[in-house]
Order: C-alpha cells, then sequence, then structure tokens
C-alpha cells in the first residue's frame, strides 16, 4: 500500500518544480562539490551521468507539479477528472504555501481542482476516501493543504 498526493482537474494545469534540485552531471558534481554524499562513491560513477543535487534538504521541499503518466492502479476509483498531477509527498508550510499561490495563479474562474491525498493498495485493494471537503479558492487556507498530508482526504476547490 502507497500514499499518493495529487491534484486532478479537466482543464490541463502548468507543470512547475520550485525545489531547488539541480540536474547536473557526475564530472560537474565532483567540481562543485567533491564531499558530496552519495550512495556510491562519484569516483566508481560514469563522469557524464546526470544526477540530481541539492545543497540542502531544505532545498527538496518546494512544490513539485508534474503530470501522472504513469498512475498507479485503481487511480480511476478515485479520480474521473481528465488530468491527473503529481504533488510532493510531504507538504511543508512552504509547500503549501506555494501551492495556495499555484492554484490563485493558474484556475480558472469557474474551475474545480481536487487535491487528494489517497492511499492505494494491489490492484484488488482500494480504500475509500470518506474526508471530502469543498472550498472555495478564495476561503481555501495553507493549513487546508497542510491538512491534506496527514490524511484519506480530498478537498475540492471551487475557482
Amino acid at each position: 500500500m502507497s500514499k499518493y498526493n495529487l491534484i486532478a482537474s479537466d482543464i490541463q494545469m502548468p507543470e512547475v518544480d520550485l525545489t531547488n534540485v539541480k540536474r547536473i552531471t557526475v564530472k560537474e558534481l565532483k567540481k562543485l562539490n567533491p564531499e558530496a554524499k552519495s550512495p556510491l562513491p562519484l569516483d566508481r560513477l560514469d563522469e557524464n551521468l546526470e544526477v540530481m543535487y541539492c545543497e540542502s534538504e531544505d532545498d527538496m521541499d518546494g512544490l513539485t507539479v508534474s503530470l501522472c503518466d504513469n498512475p498507479p492502479n485503481n487511480l480511476d476509483y478515485h479520480i474521473k477528472k481528465k488530468y491527473v498531477y503529481w504533488l510532493p509527498y510531504r507538504f511543508t508550510e512552504k509547500c503549501s504555501a506555494q501551492l495556495l499561490e499555484y492554484l490563485k495563479k493558474n484556475m480558472l474562474k469557474d474551475q474545480k481542482v481536487e487535491i487528494w491525498s489517497i492511499w492505494i493498495g494491489n490492484k484488488n485493494e482500494i480504500y475509500r476516501v470518506r474526508n471530502i471537503k469543498e472550498i472555495k479558492l478564495s476561503e481555501l487556507t495553507e493549513d487546508d493543504l497542510t491538512e491534506i498530508s496527514s490524511e484519506k482526504m480530498c478537498i475540492c476547490v471551487t475557482g
């Protein structure tokens, strides 16, 4: 069983990456930070291999919204919207603030968006989301968005 945070809409939404994670080659990483922590020693990796690097763990806490082009089993049981996007696993205060700003900037006046935090098991396991909250975008708060990371729930936001 795995937990997923997703955003769904019938209207396409922009993808964003507000983390400070950089994609660089091993060669560039060795020059930038020769002491970088790595699961494998840097000397054992191909110098042209592309890796993801960030200065600190906090750099990974920013909002990412990316198209869910490989959905988990049974996702269509929960989500009926045309477009589905991955959200970060963990909603920090920073991420919640960025998501609220993202919604305010990108939602159309009458658009409806669903923000999901769901557990999905194996193919035959379906876990119902009983906590469904409807809220207008103008009333949505960072606390609402932070709450979603700790529960199985859906927040239906109307523009």
